[in-house]
């Protein structure tokens, strides 16, 4: 396959001093060619991008070493139209090789066929590098530019982030992708022209941008540079919601944030504006704490097995929420995740959770029958706390244990179903409401 037409030379001043390469929704390039050349630049899809006019986020820069974009409004017209990430190191990795050079911009909108692989080269592997070599132009400012392939042989030497091959390697060639396929392996940081380069390992990269997609807080400047669409506000990778509205959550949404869909009132107390009947989109992993929280209007809302984590307070306080559906793939529920949930009727808790967590149901008055599944091992304290209509609770297996006053205030409570044979386990695990436990038979 021809790679070429995502892989672009980098200038400054005329002379080709790096490469960038476009790959799973970003440009990517070395942080030493930005920092050396503030006034580096390439095309992309024949138009000019400086990357320097970029906002910069770093926890190996001083700021007085970043280069602050000035004029934000400039960088929205270019073709990286979602610009606004950038990780960058600074120093020598013979001496620190804990250190990333790595510059990022995502560009959601620009497809690749390269992709990011968290695959190390094992010694002796034979992959190819597209740095530069003496034959290139350059004096050729049109890309796509015409790369000659470089044979990179791996030594099976890593040091930190970094790992090293046996490949020709001239001044230009920082930035460059390492292949295997159409899979980026490596980074290039740079060489001795003898055979040695060192290669940033793209598990590394990958393990970044997992953590940049799925950080469930938010501050003012990503408000500041957020997408709105359809009343809600998105991160401009728009992966993360950051702020919701009503019933509408888009399709390709990774994250929904802290507190997504609450907004304060003059007091400071906070109230929701989730309503209707909410299906979250099968692309999200993660909801944040307390995000649909208060929501008074909000009557259904089903969470697809995509959803791995769930934060405390999620609902709390959504008084007509009268059905949920959750996720196979939760662990936990976790802390007041329905409290105050009033019309809540009933719930079927998935097999794949271990722990129930404090006050996790408390004052969901409607609540009148609850199953157990075997997984859950650990139930926090007044997990269903004034439960009101509760009536009958099974348990299919054996908790390890259960804090106090689990089931206090559960004034309708009858019975309490558990196995057969675990009648003197419950009774330790539950003593205070010994005189309700069954047996199933």
């Amino acid at each position: 396959m021809d790679f070429e037409q995502y892989i672009f030379p980098i200038y400054s001043g005329g002379t080709i001093v790096g490469q960038g390469f476009i790959a799973d929704g970003y440009f990517i390039t070395a942080a030493h060619v930005v920092k050396d050349f503030p006034s580096c630049l390439t095309w992309i899809n024949g138009k000019r991008f400086k990357l320097s006019d970029a906002f910069i986020i770093s926890p190996f820069f001083n700021k007085s070493d970043v280069y602050y974009n000035i004029k934000k409004e400039k960088f929205w017209n270019n073709p990286l139209s979602e610009l606004k990430y950038i990780y960058i190191g600074i120093g020598n990795i013979y001496q620190d090789s804990t250190m990333m050079d790595i510059v990022m911009y995502p560009c959601n909108d620009i497809e690749s066929l390269l992709h990011l692989s968290e695959h190390i080269p094992l010694n002796g592997e034979h992959l190819n590098s597209y740095c530069m070599n003496e034959g290139m132009d350059f004096s050729q400012l049109n890309p796509p530019c015409k790369l000659k392939i470089v044979p990179a042989i791996a030594l099976g030497k890593e040091e930190g982030n970094y790992f090293y091959c046996d490949c020709e390697q001239y001044g230009g060639s920082s930035g460059s992708p390492l292949l295997m396929g159409n899979e980026v392996v490596g980074i290039m940081h740079g060489g001795n022209n003898n055979g040695l380069c060192a290669f940033l390992k793209v598990q590394k990269v990958r393990n970044f941008i997992s953590q940049m997609e799925l950080s469930l807080d938010f501050d003012s400047s990503d408000l500041d540079n957020a997408i709105d669409y359809e009343e809600c506000k998105y991160s401009r990778d728009k992966k993360r919601l950051l702020k919701g509205s009503g019933d509408i959550i888009q399709q390709g949404t990774v994250v929904i944030c802290n507190e997504a869909f609450c907004r304060d009132d003059f007091k400071g107390d906070l109230y929701g504006i989730a309503s209707g009947n909410i299906i979250i989109p099968n692309s999200v992993k993660k909801i944040g704490e307390k995000a649909f929280a208060w929501s008074k209007k909000l009557e259904s809302i089903m969470i697809p097995d995509s959803v791995v984590q769930l934060g405390k307070e999620t609902f709390e306080g959504c008084t007509y929420l009268k059905r949920v559906i959750l996720s196979n793939s939760i662990t936990e529920i976790p802390e007041a995740l329905f409290s105050w949930c009033q019309s809540l009727q009933e719930i079927i808790i998935p097999n794949s959770v271990t722990k129930i967590g404090e006050e996790a149901f408390e004052n969901c008055d409607s609540l009148t029958y609850l199953i157990i599944p075997s997984s859950v091992k650990y139930i926090e304290s007044l997990a269903f706390w004034e439960c009101k209509s509760l009536e009958r609770v099974v348990f299919l297996g054996i908790v390890s244990e259960i804090k106090d006053d689990v089931f206090d205030q559960c004034d309708t409570l009858s019975e309490i179903v558990i196995p057969a044979g675990t009648i003197d386990i419950y009774k330790e695990l539950l003593s205070d409401y010994a005189e309700l436990l069954i047996e199933d038979k």
